[in-house]
């Protein structure tokens, strides 16, 4: 397998190094020569335990608040549904000429 090298100097160690791109909720590295710094890439340093714990308290949270709006609190009484109404009756003629 080849080694990977610097397209620049021709060195082959490279180093990251956390950078400030304007994004504050992701985190940036650079990937650089560590001879010449020589930028090679940007890495997105993506917590994905950190992003997965925040989705799960924001889950949690919103199926909380839909229970308590399907079932009521124990001891308060569920409020009264409205029945439906029933269409309009239709009329034909032969009921006005009865």
């Amino acid at each position: 397998m080849a080694e990977p090298s610097c397209l620049k100097c021709g060195n082959n160690q490279f180093q990251m190094t956390s950078v400030d791109l304007g994004s504050p909720r992701h985190k940036h590295s650079l990937v650089h020569c560590a001879q010449c710094g020589s930028v090679i890439g940007v890495v997105d340093e993506l917590n994905v335990e950190a992003t997965l714990q925040e989705a799960r308290g924001f889950i949690q949270r919103q199926f909380s608040a839909l229970r308590e709006r399907v079932r009521p609190a124990r001891g308060r009484q569920a409020p009264a549904e409205t029945p439906a109404k029933s269409p309009p009756a239709i009329r034909s003629k032969s009921d006005d000429t009865a």
